[in-house]
């Protein structure tokens, strides 16, 4: 299985193509979303939830009310996005059924703020947006602190590949240290390692190599950066949200990485030129970003391998 992240923010007229671990800028990018295409035709289910079904993968996307149905049991609201995803030869949630995966978070701009606004993604009502058989959008409406509209379409593709597109508006002038920053987060259920895996090296290293990363806990040397970025983004030092800004030594070379959860294999390619993390990218403008957090927690009893992407653009 595959998941591919590629995020798009519509600053101001500026389209900055974003995935979640990388960030870059295309000048003359198709719109991809109904937030900046108002004539691209959908429904709206009456239900929270829609069943995306392609090859031999079966995935749930979600809004973030709480779902209790057959196809997805015991979701819990505030967690909207890709709640479920299985494959015909491991039938199993990829995610922890009451989290799920690339669930949209926080809204940043490295000042601190209370918790009400840094999960403003969470409490504001999304609404689900149905373009075809396999293809759904999650809109959202501007955000009472952030005043920032958002829209992620989630695309089950031919190769049985899961595409995410995000696609975002600041409707007013809020954001303190000119960028913002968003963040997603994804629960890996019961994974037989906390690791992820990508083609880096650390801070001794020269020649890349396949690099087994884990977090200490949570929060430690958490974000992986890419080789040769030596930027820096504004924030205060006590900045509540500790995965984002907490750099381990490892740089990664290679725009991709990937983790296994009872032999499916969750990859994940980054495509833009910082993945959180940057890499360069022929007609793409390098832009500040920020890195892939993983950490393992508790949750609820179980051992669970919790992913967490953080990406900052431009607020022009």
């Amino acid at each position: 299985m595959c998941l591919r992240r590629i995020s798009r923010c519509e600053l101001a007229g500026v389209a900055a193509i974003v995935t979640l671990l990388a960030v870059g800028c295309r000048l003359a990018e198709t719109p991809r979303t109904t937030l900046s295409d108002p004539t691209i035709v959908y429904t709206s289910p009456r239900e929270h939830y829609v069943v995306l079904r392609g090859g031999e993968i079966e995935a749930v996307v979600v809004d973030n009310a709480a779902v209790d149905v057959a196809v997805l049991p015991g979701h819990a609201a505030g967690y909207a996005g890709l709640a479920s995803l299985k494959h015909a030869k491991h039938d199993k949630n990829v995610f922890v059924p009451a989290y799920g995966g690339l669930n949209y978070e926080h809204i940043f701009d490295g000042t601190t703020q209370p918790r009400n606004v840094l999960f403003e993604p969470r409490r504001v009502p999304m609404h689900l947006r149905v373009i075809d058989e396999h293809t759904v959008e999650l809109h959202q409406p501007p955000t009472p602190h952030w005043r920032l509209e958002s829209c992620i379409r989630y695309s089950l593709l031919a190769d049985e590949t899961i595409e995410m597109v995000f696609q975002c508006v600041p409707r007013e002038k809020r954001f303190a240290n000119g960028y913002i920053g968003v963040f997603f987060a994804s629960y890996i259920d019961h994974p037989e390692s906390g690791a992820i895996h990508f083609m880096g090296h650390d801070a001794a290293g020269r020649r890349p190599r396949l690099i087994e990363a884990t977090s200490p806990r949570h929060g430690l040397q958490a974000t992986h950066l890419a080789a040769g970025d030596r930027r820096e983004v504004k924030h205060v030092t006590d900045f509540p949200l500790s995965l984002v800004f907490n750099l381990s030594d490892y740089r990664f070379d290679e725009p991709w990485y990937y983790g296994v959860s009872h032999g499916p294999g969750l990859g994940v390619p980054r495509s833009g030129p910082r993945a959180v993390q940057p890499v360069a990218h022929r007609r793409r403008r390098r832009l500040p970003g920020l890195g892939l957090p993983v950490v393992r927690r508790e949750l609820r009893g179980r051992q669970d391998l919790h992913l967490r992407h953080a990406c900052v653009v431009p607020a022009v």
